[in-house]
């Protein structure tokens, strides 16, 4: 492979999106200009990108945390009746679905009955 790499082909290499590489990459990266192309050194981008993935290894990437934070459930949510529910667990999983439906049933049963 190349060691120089064009702007193409260097989204490509680090298989991402312009604007991603644009904000996350390129002010990082020092590039070489040939003529009217622009080029990029694939060492300059290997290592940049290792950086970038030890960075997330030790959860230095800017994401929020997998773990839930505070105690709080999260925010209540209006059904079409206009009554309120909230879901205690904070997951999105088909448990939680399950849990939504009785509670809407069981809502919907003590307003008619």
């Amino acid at each position: 492979m190349k060691r120089g790499l064009n702007y193409q082909q260097a989204l490509e290499y680090l298989g991402v999106k312009r604007k991603t590489f644009d904000d996350v990459f390129r002010p990082k990266l020092r590039s070489l200009r040939v003529g009217t192309s622009v080029l990029f050194d694939r060492r300059d981008l290997d290592a940049l990108f290792d950086s970038l993935k030890e960075g997330a290894e030790s959860g230095a990437d800017g994401r929020p945390s997998t773990e839930r934070k505070g105690g709080k459930p999260w925010a209540v949510k209006p059904l079409a009746s206009g009554s309120m529910l909230s879901d205690e667990s904070g997951r999105s999983t088909r448990s939680t679905g399950e849990r939504l439906r009785q509670r809407c049933e069981s809502h919907q049963e003590a307003e008619s009955g």
